[in-house]
């Protein structure tokens, strides 16, 4: 089972590098969780309930950290000012 977390861990993480928008990051550190699981359990459910767990954890702590950095990093481009300075 661990070769199987660690399967869907990668696939995650591929997913994860091919976009910015750090959209599946929660559920890569929930497959590594569920990973690490296996080595104390081989019961599917427990790892099952243990992705979900971490994967909501990590998701409700790190989106409004996330949010911010991202917000931060925006920028606002009001398209009438630049036309006026262009004018001038």
């Amino acid at each position: 089972m661990v070769f199987v977390w660690f399967i869907i861990f990668l696939i995650l993480l591929v997913i994860e590098l091919m976009n910015t928008d750090l959209k599946t990051i929660w559920f890569v550190v929930g497959a590594l969780a569920a990973m690490i699981t296996t080595i104390f359990t081989n019961l599917l459910l427990i790892q099952i309930v243990v992705f979900i767990i971490v994967s909501v954890i990590t998701l409700v702590v790190t989106r409004p950290i996330i949010s911010k950095i991202k917000d931060s990093k925006k920028v606002i481009i009001n398209s009438k000012s630049i036309n006026k300075k262009k004018k001038k």
